[in-house]
């Protein structure tokens, strides 16, 4: 980060970067965050990476607007007046901080998700196993592991942890099944006629090297 800043990023600079990128979202990841929007569930990343980067290329993504059930946790520049990174948020968020606890300093959002109940997480490492420690009154948690190699030497610890190990796969086709399960159950979700607090998410994708988590909390 030190450098990041020493190197005098303006936010213009980052913005060129992501649009001259070729980043990509994982077959289905749109498809499942405007699904969950259109649904009032929170989809939150969790990243130990840049988050502006992330926030650029999702708002690319969407025409520029971010759907209002994304939430970003991660390291943000901060700019000043002539929108150069002076500085980055704090906590730090690293590999080993990368899950719910943090969200307590994120108010609002906080508040939005202390009532769920239940976890779909995915991830694409042991350590990922963890994301849902800090969530409050956790009753079930469902674990997809996204294991992308040396598949023979990490296959059995990926077992114990995740619930479903998928090898090298670079869709989000059996999270959007599941998902599709659940909201199909007696017709479209409607307030409170249906509980959709049953999963929260964490979805790995790649940006420019670092690591985004992506939970959904529902």
């Amino acid at each position: 980060h030190e450098h990041i800043i020493k190197a005098g990023f303006t936010k213009q600079t980052i913005q060129k970067f992501v649009g001259e990128s070729k980043l990509e979202l994982r077959d289905g990841a749109k498809e499942m965050i405007l699904a969950l929007c259109g649904r009032c569930v929170p989809f939150i990343i969790f990243s130990a990476g840049v988050g502006n980067v992330i926030e650029f290329f999702l708002q690319k993504t969407f025409g520029g607007i971010l759907p209002n059930n994304v939430h970003i946790i991660s390291n943000m520049m901060e700019y000043d007046e002539n929108d150069v990174a002076v500085a980055f948020s704090e906590p730090l968020i690293h590999t080993f901080c990368k899950n719910s606890a943090v969200i307590s300093y994120h108010g609002s959002l906080f508040s939005e998700i202390s009532s769920r109940k239940c976890v779909l997480l995915l991830g694409d490492s042991l350590g990922d196993l963890n994301m849902d420690v800090g969530v409050q009154d956790e009753q079930v948690a469902l674990k997809i592991g996204f294991l992308n190699f040396d598949s023979e030497a990490l296959m059995g610890k990926f077992l114990d942890g995740y619930d479903i190990v998928l090898l090298d796969d670079q869709s989000m086709q059996v999270p959007n099944l599941i998902l599709d399960s659940l909201f199909g159950i007696g017709g479209a979700p409607d307030g409170d006629d249906v509980n959709l607090c049953m999963f929260c998410q964490k979805l790995h994708l790649f940006f420019c090297g670092c690591t985004v988590c992506v939970c959904v909390y529902c």
